[in-house]
This record gives structure tokens, C-alpha cells and sequence, in this order.
């Protein structure tokens, strides 16, 4: 079996110059952190300010807004589910859906803090009660 000969790779007569794994691995490691480094600049930036809140609505037009809503929200049902329903039950998903934005725009209404618990604690009773 021949042997095979050693050559320094900074020499002249050197062949070919394949990668080490070493080097293989470092480069592989450079070109990973390449996407990183062209996000360091947006990071750095500070963030953008939040959008002004919009200025308060008198009630009539909140209530406008949630009524528009809740016919869009019902015009979804119809479409999707329209074969299955006749009007009357139509018109009682749509006053569903404005009495559920009612109570969602009430509910947003009230001011919690942090450590404000709920109103209603469930407990489970055993199968004994």
C-alpha cells in the first residue's frame, strides 16, 4: 500500500486547498450570524410611537358602530350558514351578536387592577353533595 505524503499546505507545490473541518465549521457558524447582523441596526433603533387613542365617541355613535358590526357579523352567519336557518332565528343571532358587543364595550368600560379577583369563585362538589 502506498503511503501517503504529508504537504505543508503553504507550500508551493501544495495541491488543491480544501477547507478543514474546522474551517468548514467556522464558516458555516459566519454565515449563520450573517441575518442577525443586518437586524442589529433595526434593534437599536428606538420603537416607534403608539398611534394616538381615537377621541371619544358620544354613546349614540358606539352604539352606530356596534349595530353596524353586528349586521356584518350576522351577514357572515347567512352567508356561511344561511341554508340552515329561516329569518326569525337570522334576526335572533344578529340581536345575540349586539347584545355580546354590548357587553363587551360595558365590560371594557370598567377598571381593574391587578389584584382584583373575580366575582364568581367556582368549586367543584364532590359526588357525595
Amino acid at each position: 500500500m502506498p503511503r501517503r505524503r504529508n504537504v505543508h499546505r503553504s507550500s508551493p507545490a501544495a495541491p488543491d486547498r480544501t477547507a478543514s473541518r474546522r474551517e468548514f465549521l467556522r464558516a458555516l457558524g459566519a454565515a449563520s450570524a450573517l441575518p442577525l447582523v443586518g437586524a442589529l441596526p433595526l434593534a437599536a433603533q428606538p420603537p416607534a410611537p403608539p398611534a394616538p387613542l381615537p377621541a371619544a365617541a358620544t354613546p349614540d355613535a358606539v352604539e352606530a358602530a356596534d349595530a353596524a358590526d353586528a349586521r356584518s357579523l350576522a351577514e357572515i352567519v347567512q352567508r356561511r350558514f344561511g341554508a340552515r336557518f329561516d329569518e326569525a332565528q337570522l334576526y335572533e343571532i344578529r340581536k345575540d351578536i349586539e347584545g355580546s358587543l354590548a357587553a363587551g364595550r360595558l365590560l371594557r368600560t370598567a377598571a381593574l387592577q391587578n389584584g382584583d379577583e373575580p366575582a364568581v369563585v367556582f368549586r367543584a362538589l364532590g359526588p357525595e353533595a
